[in-house]
């Protein structure tokens, strides 16, 4: 199944282009809330860690009876042509996929968009 990709007009993107501004404007309220956002993050992560971290180890110790188990079968050791192949493919693979992407696509859009 084909998907058809619309084209962004200058009313469709003065359209966006207020949308976006507007949210940046509610979502950036400046320097006075700064401290009360901190403190709520930290409260935030507080709360979310344990609430994250500690079902992943009761079940992992249910399942495996283990709680490490779970990193052995994760992390294992690569031989080193692998590692090597990796280092030189990577860099490669990146360059020929996500940098054209981004540069070629979506940034041409995104300016479209924000002017």
């Amino acid at each position: 199944m084909l998907v058809k990709t619309h084209e962004v007009t200058s009313r469709g993107a003065d359209a966006s282009k207020g949308r976006i501004r507007a949210h940046f404007a509610i979502s950036n309220p400046g320097d006075e809330d700064r401290g009360a956002d901190l403190k709520w993050l930290g409260v935030t992560i507080l709360g979310a860690a344990p609430l994250g971290f500690i079902p992943n180890l009761v079940l992992a110790q249910v399942l495996w009876g283990d709680a490490g188990a779970p990193s052995d079968l994760l992390f294992r050791a690569v031989p080193i042509w692998a590692a090597w192949l990796m280092l030189g493919v990577f860099p490669v693979m990146h360059g020929l996929t996500e940098l054209p992407t981004y540069f070629g696509c979506v940034m041409p859009r995104l300016h479209t968009l924000t002017g």
